[in-house]
């Protein structure tokens, strides 16, 4: 039959290999070099945004309202359709400072914890919304001071 190619055995092995050695390159290379890289640039613009206090490679903190608000950068690296972004900036207060606030509606109160510290996360956004963030939180908390 014509346009058919007979592939043996031992090539389809060699070939579905040679893939999976490839793909796992590829994000060795992008844990290694990307994610880092990235994350420093997200976190310059976390400073540069909120006015932030750096605590680590990966968290930041402010203060609005009277309130302390800590900023989570991590990065989920999947490759199903419901991590598109990768990059995931979540911004966590202490559940104890809030506990008496009520939350207008673009905010959440999602219990969580960072470093066995209970906290609310109470809002998540990509590197893209930083700004959006910002405008959202100072509304909210301004209005609850």
């Amino acid at each position: 039959m014509a346009g058919q190619v007979k592939v043996g055995v031992s090539r389809l092995a060699a070939i579905v290999l040679f893939g999976a050695i490839g793909l796992g390159f590829f994000f060795y290379l992008i844990e290694t070099k990307f994610v880092p890289f990235r994350r420093k640039q997200i976190l310059k613009k976390v400073i540069k945004v909120f006015d932030a206090r750096v605590l680590s490679d990966s968290r930041a903190e402010f203060g609005v309202g009277g309130n302390t608000v800590i900023v989570d950068i991590h990065f989920a690296l999947s490759l199903n359709t419901y991590s598109v972004q990768g990059e995931v900036i979540s911004f966590h207060v202490p559940k104890d400072s809030v506990d008496s606030l009520e939350l207008p509606k673009p905010l959440t109160r999602i219990e969580a914890s960072l470093d066995h510290m209970p906290t609310y996360r109470i809002y998540q956004t990509n590197g893209m919304g930083l700004k959006l963030a910002k405008r959202r939180i100072d509304r909210c908390f301004a209005g609850n001071t």
